[in-house]
């Protein structure tokens, strides 16, 4: 199954441990192995993909070709359109994955939702163990324990964390609540209270902002629905935060071990220099209203800050122009809105619909303040979510509701070779060099497609 190979992924990545290659380029070369494979699957045989394309409403159909096709104009006219056809195909296959395994969820629900589960128990307790190892052996040896020591080995960037939490931690409650056997309900407690103590440690503010505005839009739908996973969450929060003083101050303290973990508290509402790459992108939008400077290219012009804006809609209307993003906008909130009515309407099982909601919800927010569209491991579990919730939905919804869209086989089959092209040829000179890329930047690392985000060297 496709969805096979997206989980693998999920598993996969959160076993990459860094060595001579920064874990933001194992992940995302781990992220281009599933792509690649899933496409040439679904090139062989495609009818995953047609599926999924028939689940789509004519407009929203409509409104996805515009904007790859806005996307794929403004690659060509920018100026540098390998790395701008490097990133359309790469959305173009993320694209393709997500709608092959939503069809699969939707027509095996049982086996799909298993197998979620899995892959959701598996990869928690990998980067927990990970994430455990480091802390004990950092007590060990005496030396400073702070968010980067304890989150490098498996994210390049603890805010990395913090993005996989956002997803994570509202699907941790989904088993908590349905299961009913003592020992897999202890289970699955224990390690979202471990998740938020390691939230807390990342010092995210966006999971934090995006899971209480989540939280706050699902109980004003639903609020009988929403109070069992809230209470879930409120209740293992409470120990999060035991688990995080136990840990990383009173520990600490008997141990007299220096620790310097990282709190915003005291700013919490700070930009941290988003206004610069924000007004920098919106510069670019002005200029360049209909087409954009070209996907990837906010990282062609180099800036102190950060080679993207930290604002999926900014960064899609200042690299794609205004006509694509808007289209990805309306579609996001045709997709969500109508997934909200049937939570409203107390459709589908609550145990499911609210945490997937409150994930998918949490991460459209905070991709408005982080790079949930740019970060590779954080674009799988994007996908997962989107996938996982439309195969849910199209569970809800009878096939006739409205006309659906129909594309040949022979169109997916090329269009999916195309991207496999266009990423093939995009990657194939860094991938043999990482290190040898990441060493000629003498500015410092900031990543965009590869940890060396910038598309020239100074």
């Amino acid at each position: 199954m496709v969805s096979t190979a997206l989980l693998v992924g999920l598993v996969v990545s959160a076993l990459m441990h860094t060595g001579q290659v920064y874990s933001f380029d194992l992940h995302r070369i781990v992220q281009l192995c599933i792509l690649l494979t899933v496409g040439i699957a679904l090139i062989w045989n495609p009818q995953p993909m047609l599926a999924g394309f028939s689940s789509l409403r004519r407009r929203e159909g409509g409104l996805i070709g515009l904007a790859f096709t806005f996307g794929a104009i403004s690659s060509l006219l920018s100026a540098r359109p390998h790395f701008a056809g490097l990133e359309w195909a790469l959305f173009i296959l993320l694209f393709v994955l997500a709608l092959a395994v939503s069809q699969e969820v939707y027509r095996r629900p049982a086996v799909c939702d298993q197998w979620m589960r899995w892959a959701l128990a598996t990869t928690s307790v990998v980067i927990v163990l990970k994430i455990v190892l480091i802390y004990l052996s950092v007590l060990m040896q005496g030396g400073r324990l702070n968010s980067i020591v304890l989150f490098h080995h498996g994210f390049s960037n603890p805010r990395f964390f913090g993005q996989v939490a956002t997803f994570v931690i509202p699907l941790l409650a989904y088993p908590l609540l349905r299961t009913k056997n003592r020992r897999e309900r202890f289970f699955w407690f224990v390690m979202l209270a471990v998740w938020w103590a390691l939230l807390f440690a990342s010092a995210t503010r966006g999971s934090f902002m995006a899971l209480a505005a989540a939280s706050i839009v699902l109980v004003i739908l639903n609020r009988q629905s929403t109070l069992p996973w809230l209470r879930a969450q409120a209740i293992c929060l409470v120990f999060g935060v035991v688990i995080y003083s136990v840990l990383f101050i009173w520990i600490p303290e008997q141990l007299n071990q220096v620790v310097s973990m990282e709190s915003r508290a005291n700013n919490f509402a700070s930009l941290s220099n988003r206004d610069v790459i924000w007004q920098i992108a919106l510069q670019h939008i002005v200029t360049h209203p209909l087409l954009g400077i070209g996907p990837m290219h906010f990282a062609n012009e180099i800036n102190p800050v950060a080679a993207h804006p930290h604002n999926a809609l900014l960064q899609l209307a200042a690299e794609w122009g205004l006509p694509a993003a808007l289209a990805w906008l309306w579609v996001v909130i045709i997709g969500s809105v109508a997934f909200l009515q049937k939570i409203r309407r107390g459709e589908g099982e609550n145990e499911l619909t609210i945490p997937l909601a409150i994930a998918l919800l949490g991460g459209l927010a905070q991709s408005m303040v982080d790079g949930v569209i740019v970060v590779p491991y954080t674009q799988l579990w994007l996908i997962t979510v989107i996938a996982w919730t439309t195969g849910v939905y199209s569970r809800m919804t009878p096939s006739s509701v409205q006309a659906r869209l129909i594309v040949s086989p022979h169109v997916g089959r090329v269009m999916i070779a195309f991207a496999i092209g266009l990423v093939v040829w995009g990657v194939y000179p860094e991938m043999l060099s990482l290190e040898t890329l990441a060493s000629k930047y003498k500015v410092g690392l900031l990543p965009r497609f590869w940890a060396q985000g910038w598309l020239e060297y100074q």
